[in-house]
């Protein structure tokens, strides 16, 4: 969504982005990323006609996830 700018789910190109916020890392699902000081950034993209949205980490917290997870092969 955040680079074809079309939903995956529907089709449509109408999409919205709230910005860049942070937040605690239990909301993304990455316990032990980063600690409780750093919060991590996500941009949140919506489709404005499903509704159906895609949350991006920023690339500092994505490459702390490719130096402590397994690639899903």
């Amino acid at each position: 969504m955040k680079l074809t700018k079309q939903c995956s789910e529907c089709g449509g190109r109408e999409i919205y982005t709230t910005g860049t916020y942070r937040i605690s890392p239990s909301n993304i699902l990455l316990p032990r990323i980063t600690n409780f000081t750093k919060q991590p950034r996500v941009e949140i993209y919506v489709c404005g006609n499903c509704g159906f949205h895609q949350m991006f980490i920023e690339q500092e917290t994505l490459q702390k996830v490719k130096e402590k997870y397994k690639r899903y092969e």
